[in-house]
């Protein structure tokens, strides 16, 4: 029987990076494939389908042949149309590995083994300039603690992080700026008497200008104040759940789909409707899908939990 699968990152165990989710094609040599220009229409798009399973399991399938048939669907059901397939595709397009535990395709095995290195190359520059631009910490670090490790996930490192020399700028002129304001509209300065008796005078203006100075935080800023508030209010029901609530919060973040402590909070009180796994498995999908919301609106991905049954279990918040 054929396991069941819920999508990229529990096929890849840790996780999958987004740019891995993306299969690259060298289409000269797709089309320039004797084998490939003989395939009937159904035969190809068999092909493509298993190239696609293949590549979110590491560019190989399982060499079983009941749970590829499975993987094409419903035109494989027919035993003449399987029997075409299995000769045409999998026989000829597959060739099985050492331990015949699985099949793979000679070309995006190769195509597979430039993407990784790529994306390893990548991961090592990221580590190294986070070394460079946070070394002074582990420099800096209290005698008996241990320094902070190179590799934290999005959560950790959101809730953890403080903000750079820019953002501490802005902060601070920020709150001194409001500071002021509030100060000036208890004891408003007296405006020098002018000529045409309504018009303000300097000392009014100067006021006027500094109201329209005044920075306001990012959407950016305000994003990451309210991933830290949430990560650090303990309203999770494991440290799962907020390891992958904070690294959704993280791709959201990337693609400029910035959320105030209200969508946190109300995200939060929405997953806490479910069991633990649902919850993860819905923040799981939420990642691999892009999504805004943790769930959409009017589906259900599992069951209610059932809040009397769980009394006296040690749920936080």
């Amino acid at each position: 029987m054929r396991m069941t699968r819920t999508g990229p990152m529990d096929r890849m165990g840790t996780g999958m990076p987004n740019e891995l989710h993306t299969m690259p094609v060298k289409v000269t040599d797709f089309l320039s494939s004797r084998r490939v220009r003989r395939m009937r229409l159904d035969e190809l798009g068999a092909f493509w389908l298993l190239l696609m399973e293949a590549w979110l399991d590491g560019a190989a399938l399982p060499n079983d042949e009941d749970e590829l048939r499975e993987m094409l669907g419903r035109d494989a059901e027919d035993d003449s149309t399987w029997q075409r397939l299995r000769t045409f595709v999998v026989r000829r397009m597959f060739q099985e590995s050492e331990d015949s535990e699985s099949i793979y395709n000679p070309t995006q095995a190769e195509v597979w083994g430039e993407v990784m290195a790529k994306h390893a190359g990548r991961v090592q520059a990221g580590r190294k300039g986070a070394r460079k631009r946070w070394g002074d910490r582990e420099q800096g670090a209290a005698p008996g603690t241990e320094p902070t490790p190179p590799k934290q996930k999005n959560s950790q490192a959101i809730a953890e992080l403080k903000p750079s020399n820019g953002n501490a700028i802005a902060e601070l002129d920020f709150a001194n700026g409001r500071q002021r304001q509030r100060q000036r509209q208890k004891n408003p300065p007296e405006a020098p008497p002018s000529a045409g008796g309504g018009v303000p005078g300097d000392s009014q203006r100067k006021i006027e200008e500094v109201k329209r100075k005044t920075k306001r935080p990012t959407k950016k800023e305000v994003h990451d104040a309210a991933v830290r508030e949430a990560l650090a209010s303990g309203r999770f029901v494991s440290e799962a759940v907020r390891t992958l609530f904070g690294d959704w919060m993280a791709e959201r973040r990337n693609k400029g789909c910035f959320a105030t402590g209200l969508a946190c909070r109300m995200a939060i009180d929405k997953l806490n409707g479910y069991p633990e796994e649902v919850q993860a498995e819905a923040l799981r999908n939420a990642i691999v899908g892009g999504n805004q919301g943790v769930l959409p609106e009017g589906v259900r991905i599992g069951p209610k939990r059932n809040v009397a049954a769980d009394r006296g279990k040690n749920y936080k918040g």
